[in-house]
């Protein structure tokens, strides 16, 4: 999107193929070939899987979870039921009708930027742990504690440099993660609560512990994790939609062992999920353009409140917040944004 004084370049992809990395890696080669057209294109090779051959340490679960895995898929093969483009479609159109995906985008001056790493710096904590925190902080004082399993919090990682086989530049979903119980504790001060974070999140930043739920998910029938989507909304799709029959009665089918997975998986969402890209250490010129901010957004879920996306790019930080107005409206989350962004030093 171009005008006289200020272009934009928009990349959608969806996540089943790409990590965020992988957008920033994108955007900076476009530029790379918007400041020289004639740049000589340089072919990528092959690139690694990311699969547990190139993991680099073993996770293969004990006998026991083996054996409930085993057992699930085999009840799973005994009612399998397979989504077609049509259901898809069905259940893409039922989400839409219900839910209103919104955004709220933060951007940083670069003196601000430079503020926060400094005191996160003096702090002894990470930037990822500032934001986490903060937002913990800020929902705690506008509603109240994270209930029951949403007090969990995802922290998605990077893993390109974490494989056997190096990942390099190339774009894939080279991405895993790992979550925790932790609440805001109210009596202790801010910077407090975030080295407790920061400690937290080094503590399982251990490969074991990063690769555990993506070995985990590559044991289970794909046919049977493909239905998830259909058994937490199928109860939206309408009864004038084609293929409602078949989707509303599989959703309602409490003894399916798919919709059994998913019930225990709702009930482990997390409340908050930050991806922080870092910072990115990309030229700031490319021929007669310069890059003023990366914008980076996420996805939204029903079920997880809080969704946020973050990259610093050009001495500037930037996040959304990442939303639906049915879980959240947005006169309350913009209230949780100005906490956390009081919280951060930034008023």
């Amino acid at each position: 999107m171009q005008s006289s004084e200020i272009s934009e370049i928009i990349i959608t992809c969806h996540h089943i193929i790409c990590d965020g990395t992988s957008l920033a890696i994108l955007a900076r080669d476009l530029l790379l070939y918007l400041g020289d057209p004639d740049r000589e294109v340089q072919d990528m090779p092959e690139p690694p899987l990311a699969t547990p051959e190139n993991f680099p340490t073993d996770t293969t679960p004990g006998k026991m979870i083996m054996a409930a895995i085993n057992k699930m898929n085999k009840m799973w093969q005994k009612n399998k039921v397979i989504f077609d483009d049509e259901d898809v479609d069905n259940l893409f159109r039922a989400y839409w009708n219900n839910f209103n995906f919104k955004v709220i985008s933060v951007e940083l001056t670069k003196e601000e930027t430079s503020s926060l790493f400094e005191t996160c710096r003096q702090h002894k904590v990470s930037i990822n742990s500032a934001l986490n925190t903060a937002f913990l902080a800020a929902r705690y004082d506008i509603r109240g504690h994270f209930k029951g399993g949403r007090r969990n919090i995802l922290i998605p990682v990077n893993t390109r440099k974490r494989y056997i086989k190096p990942v390099g530049e190339n774009f894939g979903l080279y991405a895993a993660g790992f979550q925790f119980e932790l609440s805001y504790n109210p009596k202790k001060d801010f910077w407090e609560n975030a080295k407790i974070f920061n400690e937290k999140v080094r503590e399982k930043l251990k490969i074991n512990k990063v690769f555990k739920m993506v070995a985990l998910m590559g044991l289970i029938d794909k046919s049977l994790s493909e239905t998830q989507s259909f058994s937490f909304l199928g109860k939206f799709v309408p009864p004038n939609f084609s293929r409602y029959e078949k989707i509303h009665s599989f959703s309602m089918d409490k003894k399916n062992i798919a919709n059994k997975m998913t019930r225990k998986k709702i009930d482990k969402v997390p409340g908050l999920a930050i991806t922080n890209l870092g910072l990115l250490d990309y030229p700031s010129k490319y021929g007669p353009l310069e890059l003023d901010r990366f914008i980076f957004c996420t996805s939204a879920s029903p079920l997880m409140e809080l969704v946020i996306s973050a990259v610093t790019v050009s001495e500037r930080l930037t996040f959304t917040i990442n939303y639906l107005e049915e879980t959240t409206d947005t006169v309350t989350m913009e209230k949780i944004k100005n906490k956390a962004l009081e919280y951060l030093g930034i008023v």
